[in-house]
């Protein structure tokens, strides 16, 4: 049986795009997001996801499908992920991948209702040190 899903406790935006905003400042826009240890004290491993909305009618995680209307989501692979420890889902990173949208630095200026969700894997040491 897998682990939950652990929704991050703590999502800052350290940049801003606006509907004003040129090219350069959705170039910028990152995100650091933190858990804290009353959610798990010890690291984790997963995918982070980073949903975005423009639909307040139900949590944006619930809207990740396929659908005609699909909303958009950005994934990082993170391992030994610690309580209180900052990952970033930013523009920059060329690790950051996107559906439908690629790349987060072509997220189309909006009102976003964001989400940050780790999907969290099970990790496995084989007798010969290998993860699996």
């Amino acid at each position: 049986m897998s682990p939950p899903n652990l929704v991050a406790s703590t999502l800052a935006p350290i940049g801003k795009s606006s509907p004003q905003s040129s090219t350069t400042a959705s170039s910028t826009l990152e995100f650091a997001i933190t858990f804290d240890a009353a959610k798990s004290a010890a690291p984790l491993d997963g995918r982070l996801l980073l949903l975005f909305s423009t639909d307040p009618a139900k949590e944006p995680r619930f809207q990740t499908d396929g659908t005609p209307k699909p909303q958009i989501v950005f994934g990082l692979d993170v391992e030994n992920w610690s309580p209180g420890i900052a990952r970033l889902v930013s523009a920059t990173n060329e690790n950051v991948f996107g559906y439908p949208i690629r790349r987060l630095r072509d997220l189309k200026p909006a009102e976003y209702i964001v989400q940050p969700v780790l999907d969290r894997y099970e990790t496995f040491k084989r007798a010969d040190g290998a993860a699996t």
